[in-house]
């Protein structure tokens, strides 16, 4: 396997635990944030909509800085916005975490 098809695999991997995990803390966030259906389902939006531009841009990252940095800072930015989004009680930190965890 080369290391094109291993950073493709683990980005894939990534996002699908990354969706599964906003999808099983959905109620438990959106009651301590106060958000109903469609101010959670914007949050889901911004997290997607990221993650359509970075799967763009993450080539041309991974081409400028190579596979381990452009892996480990992904991994790094994802594990920093997971962390906020436990601590934060307000949806717009909620989306600019998002937007941070889109970006990983």
């Amino acid at each position: 396997m080369t290391t094109t098809m291993f950073a493709g695999f683990s980005s894939l991997f990534g996002f699908g635990l990354i969706v599964a995990f906003l999808g099983s803390i959905k109620l438990v966030l959106a009651m301590r944030i106060g958000a109903d259906n469609a101010q959670f389902g914007r949050v889901i939006a911004v997290f997607q909509w990221i993650m359509v531009v970075m799967a763009i841009a993450g080539g041309v990252t991974i081409d400028l800085v190579g596979h381990q940095v452009a892996i480990c800072a992904g991994s790094l930015l994802s594990a920093i916005a997971i962390s906020w989004i436990g601590r934060t009680r307000s949806t717009p930190v909620v989306l600019g975490c998002c937007t941070l965890l889109g970006i990983g």
